[in-house]
């Protein structure tokens, strides 16, 4: 699985600067800023595949809550098929504009969660989800 995660990772971050390089070497100026600097946060869920009944509507309401937030440039969700081991793989990748928009768009989560009686962390327990989070900066290619 770490081989796919970088993958991913990879492609994750290198596919929106694509047409920016492709113009750049074709002589034309970049159509992205080069100071533009965005913080993107990958969180990989690892779900029993009798828990995604319950887990995938709650992904469904907290990207639609994301996407409310401002600062979120592009949010994105990824599955996996299901692994012989009874697994499923969820992946949510989150572009924001700034590590402000971050903090605003955690505090608004937060709320929300206690709002309705349940934090992620006791989902993840009762349902035996693992998160692996990760957060990473988008980088400048030549």
């Amino acid at each position: 699985m770490p081989n796919m995660r970088k993958l991913l990772l990879t492609l994750t971050l290198a596919l929106p600067a694509l047409p920016a390089v492709a113009q750049s070497a074709r002589g034309a100026a970049p159509t992205t800023p080069r100071t533009a600097m965005k913080n993107v946060l990958i969180d990989r869920f690892t779900v029993p595949v009798a828990a995604a009944a319950e887990f995938v509507p709650r992904l469904k309401l907290a990207g639609q809550q994301l996407r409310t937030q401002p600062g979120l440039v592009r949010y994105a969700v990824y599955e996996s098929a299901a692994a012989a081991d009874g697994q499923r793989v969820f992946v949510t990748v989150a572009v924001w504009a700034s590590e402000q928009a971050i903090q605003q768009a955690k505090a608004a989560m937060q709320a929300a969660h206690q709002q309705a009686g349940g934090t992620p962390a006791e989902l993840y327990a009762r349902l035996h989800i693992t998160l692996e989070r990760g957060s990473y900066s988008e980088i400048e290619w030549p």
